[in-house]
């Protein structure tokens, strides 16, 4: 069941945490540990550490996001 909800919010929950993490880091350490792959690539790590935020993550995301658009609105 958990599966279920979370594969659809994966990209939203990814999108958000890149962005905590942009935010902090440059982008070419980021680039370099995050999504370089090899024996410093922490993708796999990453990804494992962000499955049990998901739901958390993606809903922050929209939040953020209807936010914006509201800011931009008015």
């Amino acid at each position: 069941m958990y599966s279920c909800i979370c594969i659809p919010l994966l990209p939203f929950a990814k999108k958000c945490s890149d962005d905590i993490f942009l935010h902090y880091f440059s982008k070419h350490i980021f680039d370099e540990y995050i999504n370089g792959g090899g024996a410093k690539g922490g993708g796999v790590l990453y990804i494992m550490v962000l499955i049990p935020l998901i739901i958390p993550l993606a809903i922050g995301y929209f939040i953020y996001q209807i936010k914006k658009h509201r800011k931009k609105q008015s």
